[in-house]
């Protein structure tokens, strides 16, 4: 399926903290756009990195780590990034997020991460560039299934 400039894409990313003793953060956003077009995913992503919370916490511009047309994808995958950081804060992680993106009392948690293994895998298997993913996001698939 072709996507048009009208479709809601759906972008993980994550934010580097200035300082190396943070742990590294990973959100999600979307916006209005075509999922081929580069300069509409930079467009939907400086929109939510513009005055984001963690940026007066010193962290850096945002960086695409995933993008697609699925929101249950997305769900998924910025759970993994957070896990792949060190996990949240408010179960013990290091990573930068206080708290995690599905809450493990969530009924939909498992729908939302098999989802995200789904382009995880295509990727892998397929060089699929229609759902990209960044190698981080990759290695976290590697070790949840093989």
């Amino acid at each position: 399926m072709r996507n048009n400039s009208g479709e809601k894409v759906y972008i993980v990313y994550e934010k580097e903290p200035i300082d190396q003793s943070k742990g590294q953060y990973t959100g999600r956003t979307s916006g209005t756009g075509d999922i081929d077009n580069p300069q509409d995913l930079e467009r939907i992503l400086r929109d939510r990195d513009r005055n984001h919370h963690m940026n007066k916490e010193g962290y850096q511009p945002a960086e695409i780590q995933s993008t697609t047309l699925d929101p249950l994808v997305s769900r998924g995958q910025e759970q993994l990034g957070i896990e792949r950081n060190g996990g949240a804060q408010s179960t013990g992680g290091t990573s930068g997020n206080k708290i995690n993106g599905i809450s493990s009392k969530n009924p939909r948690a498992q729908t939302y991460l098999e989802a995200a293994k789904k382009p995880l895998k295509e990727s892998l298997l397929e060089k699929n560039q229609k759902n990209y993913v960044s190698d981080g996001l990759q290695a976290v698939f590697m070790k949840l299934t093989f």
